[in-house]
């Protein structure tokens, strides 16, 4: 595994008590953002992954303890419904978190970050559940549960990264100026 410079979680959670009992599924995929020596550039690499059924107590317990397992630089959570929730509740317990407010519907949102996923700028292990993930992601948007989960905290990953100047498409020039690393240390403090 390379090394990262930033480690962060990324959720999409169940929006309510009604999903929970409905079978909807919260998730998270955790990253890490390293330096790739070889294409002089920073790419992502996907480290582990969860989704389960859980109500927001143990959705809850969950970031938590995978916090405290993991350390990571920051939390990415969608502010929706138990989203938000879980937000301030982690803010409370002194986490480090950050909202995202999508800006379109799931669709678009994943074909704005296809072709960053085309261009081998995201690193998958060879793990079981890193083929769950692909699997789950190829069958978006007809694909069954947790398929839409899983695939919201990969293009809200993507689409936060680009957007703070971390990943760009490598067809885009991508010069490391002053106003690309102060835009990146507003992003991660």
């Amino acid at each position: 595994m390379p090394e990262c410079e930033h480690l962060f979680m990324s959720w999409d959670t169940a929006y309510s008590e009604k999903d929970y009992k409905s079978n909807s599924y919260s998730a998270m995929v955790r990253f890490g953002v390293f330096w790739h020596e070889q294409d002089q550039r920073h790419c992502l690499i996907m480290l582990s992954a969860w989704w389960d059924r859980v109500d927001y107590p143990d959705l809850r317990s969950k970031a938590k303890a995978l916090d405290s397992k993991y350390e990571p630089d920051i939390h990415l959570i969608e502010k929706k419904a138990s989203g938000q929730s879980l937000l301030q509740d982690l803010r409370r317990a002194r986490v480090r978190v950050r909202s995202y407010n999508p800006d379109r519907d799931k669709v678009s949102r994943a074909y704005a970050v296809s072709a960053m996923l085309q261009s081998g700028q995201v690193y998958i292990p060879d793990r079981r559940w890193a083929d769950d993930v692909i699997q789950y992601c190829s069958q978006f948007p007809n694909g069954a549960a947790p398929s839409s989960d899983i695939v919201d905290c990969v293009t809200q990953a993507l689409l936060y990264l680009r957007n703070a100047a971390w990943i760009s498409h490598p067809q885009d020039d991508e010069d490391e100026d002053d106003d690309i690393k102060i835009k990146r240390k507003s992003v991660y403090g």
